[in-house]
């Protein structure tokens, strides 16, 4: 069993599998797939081994740290109204640079008293810090999600302190969020600092990470993912790559095999993001472009794409995209979940035109329960509507 303080004394339970080992864990995972399958899919898809990280304790590179308490004696870590705060500055899932990187803010929260935000009172200002890293710990992000703007400038005076007693910090941000609700983030980001991205290197490739983009918490698996798509992009022969919800480009960037590629999706900062890997990467023939996917693909990108890759929200896709990609070139679709009872609700219309070839699980949050699967589709003869 890996050893974690947090857990043994019922501080957090968050990795609920701890105590399962890594043989456990993936019969598990392949006994909660097999059942999904047979319960609303009519094909039998090869099940492939669940990837697993070849270190659990150390493997996540981001961390969001609830902050409660009070300035004087700051909680980061997580919140319940139950038990109220719970800090997480040791947790061992964590690489170490996000601890250190917690610690040293927590120090600073007290030293220019940044009130943090009371959910009972509804009053305060910091509600949460995140930090972002890249794989080898050598550059990171900070980000201060507060209530208001109020503490905007004495941020200046933290943001030098931070990079100060941090070298590896390179972006600091303000993310405002007035909302009294769930949602940890707002749609304002301000950053601090003149840098605007941190660096990743996956499979020998560069990868260009902004304040506000969405990044898979444990590199390693997705480092894993992003290869196992672009070998089977690559196995089936695929010329032309419709990259759909497409980030900072992991899919697209990493399928050098394909002649071309078109990555879409509606965060416009993570296209610029995308864009400048592809510049990194000296990828001419990967185009990005900013686009809403939920409301379905464009006319153009119907026609003259063999290959498409979906990585959509936790929701999974609607009716109208799946619609399209049914009447499209498509001849091999590759799902990305990170919700599996989606995937099957959508691999189920699939099935109409489409064989589900293999689904194979990735433990991107490793020691929980939760399924990311990749689903490989190809296309019946006959079926092109």
């Amino acid at each position: 069993m890996t050893r974690c303080d947090y857990f043994q004394k019922n501080l957090c339970r968050s990795c609920s599998l701890l105590e399962h080992s890594a043989e456990e864990i993936a019969a598990l995972r392949t006994m909660v797939l097999r059942e999904l399958t047979e319960k609303h899919l009519h094909g039998e898809p090869e099940l492939l081994p669940p990837f697993s990280p070849t270190g659990v304790l150390p493997s996540r590179a981001k961390a969001k740290f609830v902050v409660s308490g009070t300035s004087a004696a700051p909680v980061l870590g997580i919140f319940t109204p139950a038990t109220g705060g719970q800090e997480l500055l040791s947790c061992p899932l964590h690489l170490p640079l996000l601890n250190r990187i917690g610690t040293i803010t927590a120090a600073l929260i007290t030293e220019f008293q940044l009130t943090p935000y009371s959910v009972e009172k509804r009053s305060g200002e910091l509600k949460a810090v995140i930090v972002v890293s890249n794989r080898d710990q050598s550059e990171a992000i900070v980000r201060f999600v507060f209530q208001s703007k109020s503490l905007l400038k004495r941020m200046e005076s933290v943001t030098r302190m931070l990079r100060e007693r941090i070298p590896e910090v390179r972006v600091v941000s303000v993310n405002i969020q007035p909302k009294h609700a769930a949602i940890l983030e707002g749609p304002e980001e301000i950053t601090l600092t003149t840098e605007t991205f941190i660096e990743e290197s996956l499979n020998g490739v560069r990868f260009c990470i902004g304040a506000q983009n969405f990044t898979q918490v444990t590199p390693e698996t997705a480092a894993s993912l992003y290869h196992y798509a672009a070998e089977e992009l690559m196995r089936h022969g695929a010329r032309h790559l419709l990259d759909l919800y497409c980030g900072i480009g992991g899919f697209s960037l990493t399928a050098k095999s394909c002649e071309s590629s078109l990555g879409v999706e509606i965060s416009e900062s993570a296209i610029r993001s995308a864009r400048e890997g592809a510049a990194w990467n000296s990828r001419l023939n990967a185009d990005f472009q900013v686009m809403d996917v939920d409301h379905g693909i464009p006319l153009s990108a119907e026609r003259g794409y063999d290959a498409v890759v979906v990585n959509p929200p936790r929701r999974g896709l609607t009716r109208k995209v799946v619609e399209a990609l049914m009447k499209s070139d498509a001849q091999l679709i590759i799902y990305s979940s990170c919700s599996a009872e989606t995937l099957m609700r959508d691999l189920a219309l699939f099935e109409e035109s489409f064989d589900i070839l293999s689904l194979k699980p990735f433990e991107m949050f490793p020691l929980t329960s939760h399924l990311e699967v990749v689903a490989v589709m190809r296309r019946r003869e006959g079926t092109l509507l």
